[in-house]
């Protein structure tokens, strides 16, 4: 039988691939998984990079998949992922090295240096973005300094969903939204910013044209179709920063303002406004304009998320322990010994990969508290979370004069229920959690904006809600929680 409009995403992670076949029928989304693959920080003295051609060769295999089982009849592929890291290509159109991971040390201390370059307001109200070590600036400065022959031989610079889907057959460009975090593109003028590319001694002619949203920029090519043995598809820019293409897929009522997480690897609290907020205030409190889907903005900041819990898992399976995420949490969720034990989760200690239950035990010591097994590590970590999920998103409504009604948490970490229950408890408002696999399905009702088949953001986030299960969290009422939330913040220093 055939099947009209059906789209392929390819949604990467820090820790893995997926990749979805999204199809259209009444009114309603149906989401196949068809494959996925595990992602993970490759070191190699003292160096992180990404295994980018093994990702490739994924996503060309999970395209094939896709095609068979569908029949040859997908149209449409996407490609989104986590933002800043990117490739240097050079003037023969030959990748130079291997692209770094976010978390490589080479930035270690760029952030501050910046500003010697130019002053962080003056970047700030160009940019509007967040000062972290892990931005595309602060790699091309230490990549400047550490490794001059590279750069100086780049012709062109690709960030990596966009490059991916470059050498899948797309024409080489640079996506509205991944481009927004890189704190090298002015927000206000809506281009890469000459002025700090001149004051960082960065070439402004590697940095690509932009595209936007469901902007069509080619098709799946000869050589790649003639490998696989499989009919081609168009190409789409979506969110190629994966957060933007999650946000896609909160299904928000009336497609009003709102307030989210997206949960996973990285916490990214924030709001869709309509508005940048480029503040000096706003600086200070931490917060970043990011661009979004249809030109919206995403106001965000960034917490450490459940990497912390993550990594503590991969040091415990290599001690033959073979936890899982769901089982800990539902453990941890019994926990009440440590309850009011708290870290800030995003303390600089946390940020490399290390054997992250002593580092969390060692910040628990420095608070008076020794964590008695694994769990109590998971409660003070996932409970922490929460914490700064209230602190930031207080920081939002005072910023903004809006007080949000509820909450929306999405991506993988939305099934955490303990979280779930735990924010809407110290948030003292609802928590709509889901779709767990938000950046696949945004990144598909995009695709479908780009090709007319949904009208714009309203329609697609209906859809959204009409297809998925959403699961609603009330908060408790117990006064212990803002008890516990004034001592988080005394623990922290932010009383």
């Amino acid at each position: 039988m055939k099947k009209e409009g059906l789209a392929l995403a390819v949604d990467l992670g820090a820790s893995g691939g997926k990749l979805f076949v999204g199809e259209l029928k009444d009114g309603k989304a149906e989401i196949h998984p068809v494959h996925k693959f595990k992602n993970k920080i490759v070191l190699a003295k003292g160096r992180a990079y990404w295994d980018f051609l093994r990702i490739f060769d994924e996503i060309k295999m999970g395209y094939a998949l896709a095609q068979r089982e569908f029949d040859g009849q997908i149209t449409s592929i996407a490609i989104d992922s986590w933002c800043n890291d990117y490739a240097l290509i050079s003037g023969h159109g030959t990748m130079i090295g291997t692209p770094r991971n976010y978390r490589d040390s080479r930035t270690f201390g760029w952030v501050e240096r910046s500003f010697e370059l130019m002053p962080q307001y003056e970047v700030y109200k160009r940019t509007g973005q967040q000062f972290q070590r892990f931005e595309t600036s602060y790699h091309l400065l230490a990549e400047k300094e550490q490794d001059p022959d590279i750069l100086g031989i780049a012709k062109e610079l690709i960030f990596i969903p966009d490059y991916l889907s470059h050498l899948l057959g797309a024409k080489k460009y640079s996506e509205y939204t991944i481009a927004s975090v890189s704190n090298l593109y002015n927000l206000v003028e809506n281009k890469w910013d000459e002025d700090i590319l001149k004051a960082y001694g960065l070439p402004k002619e590697i940095f690509m044209p932009i595209v936007y949203a469901g902007d069509k920029v080619g098709e799946i090519a000869k050589d790649v179709t003639d490998e696989l043995q499989v009919p081609s598809a168009e190409i789409y820019a979506v969110g190629s920063h994966d957060t933007a293409s999650a946000v896609v897929a909160a299904p928000a009522a009336d497609d009003e303002e709102f307030i989210f997480i997206s949960s996973g690897t990285w916490s990214l609290v924030g709001a869709e406004l309509r508005k940048n907020i480029m503040t000096e205030e706003s600086m200070r409190l931490g917060f970043g304009n990011e661009g979004g889907v249809m030109r919206r903005n995403r106001y965000i900041c960034n917490v450490m998320g459940l990497w912390i819990i993550q990594e503590c898992v991969r040091m415990w399976n290599l001690q033959g322990k073979n936890y899982d995420f769901a089982g800990l949490a539902e453990e941890a969720s019994k926990v009440t010994t440590c309850d009011t034990v708290f870290i800030d989760p995003d303390d600089n200690r946390l940020f490399e990969p290390a054997n992250m239950p002593e580092v969390v035990a060692q910040m628990a010591r420095e608070q008076g508290y020794t964590p008695q097994n694994d769990f109590e590590i998971v409660r003070i970590v996932t409970q922490s979370l929460a914490c700064k999920y209230r602190y930031v998103i207080d920081n939002i409504e005072y910023l903004t004069g809006k007080n949000f009604p509820c909450l929306h948490i999405i991506g993988g970490g939305s099934q955490n229920a303990f979280l779930d229950q735990l924010a809407a408890d110290y948030l003292h408002k609802p928590v709509k959690a889901g779709p767990a696999d938000a950046t696949g399905i945004g990144n598909i009702l995009t695709q479908w904006i780009g090709r007319g088949m949904l009208r714009d953001l309203k329609e697609a986030r209906q859809v959204c809600a009409a297809s998925c299960g959403i699961k609603t969290y009330q908060p408790s009422g117990d006064e212990k929680f803002e008890k516990n939330y004034r001592k988080f913040l005394r623990d922290i220093g932010k009383a």
